[in-house]
């Protein structure tokens, strides 16, 4: 026993005061203090009292009372592994098999008891007592140490969750001041370079239309209308490619017709453009702008790799989700090949901008097959034009 630790607490009951007066003493001897009970009620009074080390009981005091005080021991929360020590005639001992199996930790010494068993069967108690104690405050450090690293680990996962929102939230600023710089900059190159490059055409017209020009003038004024031409005609696709007008005026479905038509018209290959469920209303301006840029890309990965003869395009609103899909019959790829190729044909950069919105991007090819992009972004209640919003 430590020093200035208390000592063990032991309960005793016997049939005969003088008999509980010899158990006590014996007890003494080792270093327990010692508490006669007497009944069930006393007895748990006792246990409510504070920490009990060991129970003691003397069958002599008759099986009916013991049976009553042990099945108050077994109902009280504090003594479930309360060792227990019993003292029996040998004629008894048969009779209490049921108590010793419902213990935990139980000794059954039959009379006469030496002094030697008594007190190796009082140590063996008290040592499981205390073993039992450690094995608590072990369990209960322990679960205030995964209770402090389940705090942690949230706070620390909130910390992330709450760094992801932020650079999500900064990435959705990012892309919304790109696309607005690219509305300024096609409106500015639709509006002024444009009209310059209009004005220029008129003008090198007038000139042609005032009379007959000497022949290498007029080969000079040839080639000027041809290059005017010819950058009229770029300005025009750079405008569209920046943001279409079409895109903002009249919506997806309106700009996507028109980028298959011209794209389908530069590069020789049919598309086959169909829209679905998009006349209940336009789709968010962010959605509008990830889906026509995940087409855009697409369709120039088709012009750059795919060696296809025909292309289909399908936009469309369904339930909770708003889905481009873009197939074409070209070469394919190795799926294992593509992942490394992602960042050249510009898939990593399509799906960013999906994600930015919430969406997911899945991309079907195989060698031969022709490829599949599918971007689907989820719609809130309000944006899905079912009814149900």
């Amino acid at each position: 026993m430590d020093d200035g630790a208390a000592p063990p607490l032991v309960l005793v009951h016997c049939g005969w005061p003088a008999d509980a007066e010899l158990a006590c003493r014996a007890l003494g001897a080792l270093g327990c203090a010692c508490r006669v009970v007497g009944g069930a009620d006393e007895l748990q009074a006792l246990l409510g009292g504070g920490p009990t080390d060991l129970m003691l009981a003397d069958a002599s005091a008759g099986l009916g009372p013991l049976g009553t005080l042990l099945a108050a021991l077994d109902a009280h929360p504090e003594a479930g592994d309360l060792p227990l020590v019993l003292l029996a005639d040998a004629a008894d001992a048969p009779l209490l098999a049921g108590v010793l199996a419902r213990s935990l930790h139980a000794t059954l010494l039959t009379k006469p008891v030496t002094q030697a068993q008594f007190e190796a069967a009082v140590r063996a108690g008290l040592r499981y007592r205390a073993g039992r104690r450690e094995v608590r405050r072990l369990l209960a450090e322990l679960e205030g140490r995964v209770a402090e690293r389940t705090a942690a680990l949230a706070e620390a996962n909130a910390a992330l969750w709450a760094e992801i929102a932020a650079r999500a939230a900064l990435s959705r600023q990012l892309a919304t001041a790109q696309e607005d710089e690219r509305r300024r900059i096609a409106r500015d190159l639709h509006d002024q370079t444009g009209q310059l490059l209009a004005g220029l055409a008129l003008a090198v017209r007038a000139v042609a239309d005032a009379g007959p020009l000497p022949a290498p003038a007029a080969e000079r004024l040839a080639d000027v209308r041809r290059v005017a031409d010819e950058l009229g005609r770029q300005v025009h696709e750079l405008a569209v490619r920046l943001r279409p007008t079409a895109l903002d005026d009249l919506g997806l479905e309106a700009a996507l017709g028109q980028l298959a038509a011209e794209w389908s018209a530069r590069a020789g290959v049919p598309v086959d453009f169909q829209a679905a469920g998009l006349e209940a209303g336009r789709l968010p301006t962010e959605v509008e702008t990830v889906l026509y840029r995940v087409v855009q890309e697409a369709l120039t990965n088709v012009a750059k790799h795919a060696r296809a003869q025909s292309v289909s395009v399908v936009i469309s609103r369904h339930g909770g989700s708003a889905t481009a899909v873009i197939e074409d019959d070209g070469v394919g790829s190795d799926p294992i090949v593509l992942d490394h190729r992602g960042g050249r044909l510009g898939l990593v950069g399509m799906r960013e901008r999906v994600s930015l919105v919430g969406g997911q991007l899945d991309i079907e090819t195989e060698l031969g097959r022709g490829t599949a992009i599918i971007a689907r972004v989820p719609l809130a209640e309000g944006e899905r034009g079912d009814g149900r919003g």
